[in-house]
């Protein structure tokens, strides 16, 4: 949309939309309110035309042709832009369009939104004072001419800003862990964080863990929408019915597969993974029985320090290193162990517990009972555990039941596919979408 509205980039920095660009946007904006059937059609048509106008331009007849052909081609192709270029006009008949006030009152109502920007009372540090009217009034100005052409704007992180201060009513900001800690910082990025998720008609949050945050800012519950993270739950299924013959061993050690990146030490939370307590959960384990192994992928900025403690406890002979996987590798890792250890610091579902859940196996992990029931309607199944002498004894249950008689397994599978699906996850988006265009500005 914005190669066609303002055209590509060029090398000297200046846009210009040809006319090919034009009937781009033109056609895409007609055949995705047509369908995604139509689309996809659409989008090879244009894609042949595109290869052929490029052989036009470039090689083919105008290569073999002499000078005085390619100069009437490129004249003829010159007149056709200006004429595609009125004959195409790109229709801004998007609902943000259509929700937006006249232009006179919305430039009123933008600079009442940055005056009270530049009086809000946190104590910025010095940079962000220099920089903060450069940021404000420059870095949403390139989107004013494209925004109008759709019917809603989601800004991810920050980025609600951009709708909010083109005058656009119908947006929504999404948290993907944005609320853990920026709109509390005394910087730039902290107030317009803060800013644009207290004046956004529709947030959704990701992440059951910053339910504290978002009644620290007052979001109003009307306006929240609690949304499980867009997740493929039938590809899962699939592979799972696709390889039954995919289980843990009946016999032997109980395995315990912690495919989670190894950063423990240093750094912010959001990225901590906390591998040092199932290391040392290991530990008091092995005190008791040593009829498990534990296995970790070698990746992270700290597995070297991992490797330290494993040494340190005595646990180097009931680990096993391997390297990293694809995607289906790490299924069939997940499904031929008895358990998957994810993280401990973050008190919410990740990426590997969607996956290991699906999947039907136990997970072991960090989660909040509380907020993960009031985010998804249900606590999940899982073996929730916090620190070393949970993890501990959730390690245990998993050897005295090395089969799960229990079928903690199964029960976290059925979860899944009630409270994490893909219908779930879109269901609530089109209920916040839907509030956005009936009007609720």
């Amino acid at each position: 949309m914005a190669n066609g509205v303002l055209g590509p980039e060029s090398k000297t920095g200046r846009s210009e939309a040809n006319w090919l660009e034009r009937i781009s946007a033109v056609a895409w904006l007609k055949t995705t309110r047509r369908g995604p059937q139509v689309d996809a059609e659409a989008r090879d048509a244009l894609s042949a035309l595109r290869e052929d106008v490029h052989r036009l331009r470039v090689g083919g007849i105008l290569e073999k042709s002499s000078s005085f052909t390619r100069l009437l081609v490129s004249r003829f192709l010159a007149l056709q832009q200006r004429a595609m270029l009125k004959l195409f006009p790109v229709s801004a008949s998007g609902c943000v369009g259509r929700s937006m006030s006249d232009p006179v009152t919305r430039a009123k109502e933008i600079e009442t939104l940055l005056d009270e920007i530049r009086t809000d009372p946190a104590e910025l540090d010095g940079q962000s004072l220099s920089y903060r009217e450069e940021y404000l009034t420059l870095h949403p100005r390139p989107f004013e001419d494209i925004l109008s052409h759709y019917d809603i704007i989601q800004g991810y992180a920050i980025d609600g800003l951009i709708p909010m201060i083109n005058g656009v009513k119908n947006f929504s900001c999404y948290e993907h862990g944005t609320l853990r800690e920026i709109p509390f910082e005394n910087n730039l990025t902290g107030l317009i964080c803060r800013f644009s998720f207290q004046r956004a008609p529709a947030v959704f949050i990701t992440n059951s863990d910053v339910l504290p945050s978002v009644e620290r800012l007052g979001l109003k519950k009307d306006k929240v929408f609690y949304l499980p993270h867009a997740f493929d739950n039938h590809k899962l299924r699939a592979f799972r019915e696709a390889c039954p013959e995919l289980n843990p061993p009946t016999s032997g050690p109980v395995i315990f597969f912690s495919p989670s990146r190894h950063h423990w030490r240093r750094g912010n939370s959001s990225w901590l993974k906390g591998n040092d307590v199932i290391i040392r959960a290991a530990a008091a384990v092995a005190r008791e029985t040593r009829n498990f192994k534990l296995v970790f992928v070698e990746w992270g900025q700290e597995v070297a320090d991992s490797k330290d403690l494993i040494e340190e406890l005595g646990l180097s002979e009931l680990v096993e290193w391997i390297p990293t996987m694809s995607k289906r590798e790490l299924w069939q890792r997940y499904c031929v162990s008895h358990a998957v250890v994810d993280q401990f610091v973050v008190p919410a579902l990740g990426g590997v517990g969607f996956e290991t859940m699906a999947l039907g196996v136990r997970l072991i992990s960090a989660i909040d009972k509380q907020q993960t029931a009031l985010f998804f309607g249900q606590e999940p199944p899982l073996l929730a555990a916090g620190n070393v002498a949970e993890c501990a004894a959730r390690m245990r249950e998993v050897i005295q039941d090395p089969l799960d008689s229990q079928g903690r397994g199964q029960a976290a599978s059925q979860w899944m596919s009630t409270f994490h699906s893909a219908e779930r996850t879109v269901a609530v988006q089109c209920k916040a979408y839907s509030n956005l265009l009936a009007g609720q500005w």
